[in-house]
C-alpha cells in the first residue's frame, strides 16, 4: 500500500502503518519547530487504513486552517510595539560595540569606528544594488517575530511593508549612534530614541515628551 500520508512499520510478521502529516512552513514556529507529526494506526485494519488516513489528512488541514484563522492580523499598534522592542535591541547592540572597544588605546578606537563605517557602507551598497535580497533576509527575521506573537505573516500588506521599512531605517540610524558612543560624545539613549521618532515619523516613546516642568524659586 503506497500513500504519501502512510509510513509502513513492521512488528514481527505484521505490518502496521503510521499516519504522517507535515506541518506547513508558516506554522512550524507555532509547533515549536516541529516539521511533522505521526499517529500510530495499530488498531486500524489494513482495509480501513487508507480511508482513515484520508480522513486524518482532511482533519489536519482543517486544523492548520483554524490555527491560521486564530492568528490576528498586523495592526499599526503591533507595528509600534515591535519597533519599540527593536529600538531597545539596537541600543543594546551599540552599547556592546562601545564597551567592547578599548577606549584607552586610540588605535583600537579608530579600528572600531572604521569597522562600524565599513558595515554601514556595505549595508547601504546592498540596499542600493539588491534591495529585494535584503528584504527577503529581513522577512525571515520578521516572520519569526510575528509568528511568536500569534500574528499572521503576510508580507503583502501595507502595515507589514511599513514595518520592514522601519527596520531598515532603524539599522541605518544605529551606525551613527554607535559611533557617538565609541567617541563618547555624551549622546544618550533617549537622544537616539528621539531621533528614531523624528526620522521615522512615528510616535513610540510618549514618556520622552513628559518632561518635568522646571520649578521657579522665589
Amino acid at each position: 500500500m503506497k500513500h504519501p500520508y502512510l509510513i509502513p512499520r513492521k512488528s514481527g510478521n505484521k505490518t502496521y502503518f503510521h499516519f504522517r502529516s507535515k506541518i506547513p512552513i508558516d506554522l512550524i514556529p507555532t509547533f515549536s519547530g516541529r516539521i511533522e507529526f505521526q499517529i500510530f494506526l495499530k488498531n486500524v485494519s489494513n482495509k480501513e487504513t487508507l480511508l482513515v488516513s484520508v480522513s486524518l489528512q482532511t482533519l489536519t488541514e482543517q486544523l492548520f486552517n483554524d490555527i491560521r484563522k486564530g492568528m490576528k492580523t498586523l495592526t499599526l499598534e503591533d507595528v509600534r510595539e515591535i519597533l519599540k522592542v527593536e529600538v531597545r535591541k539596537s541600543i543594546l547592540h551599540s552599547h556592546h560595540v562601545h564597551l567592547e572597544t578599548n577606549k584607552y588605546d586610540p588605535q583600537k578606537i579608530e579600528n572600531s569606528l572604521t569597522s562600524v563605517s565599513m558595515k554601514e557602507d556595505k549595508m547601504k551598497q546592498k540596499l542600493k544594488q539588491d534591495l529585494k535580497t535584503y528584504e527577503d533576509m529581513l522577512d525571515e527575521k520578521l516572520k519569526k517575530i510575528l509568528l511568536s506573537l500569534d500574528i499572521e505573516f503576510d508580507n503583502h500588506t501595507v502595515n507589514y511593508k511599513q514595518l520592514r521599512r522601519y527596520f531598515i531605517d532603524l539599522y541605518l540610524l544605529r551606525f551613527e549612534f554607535t559611533r557617538n558612543l565609541v567617541n563618547e560624545t555624551g549622546r544618550t539613549d533617549d537622544d537616539f530614541r528621539k531621533e528614531v521618532e523624528e526620522k521615522l515619523k512615528v510616535h513610540l516613546f510618549p514618556e520622552l515628551k513628559e518632561q518635568p516642568t522646571p520649578q521657579v524659586s522665589s
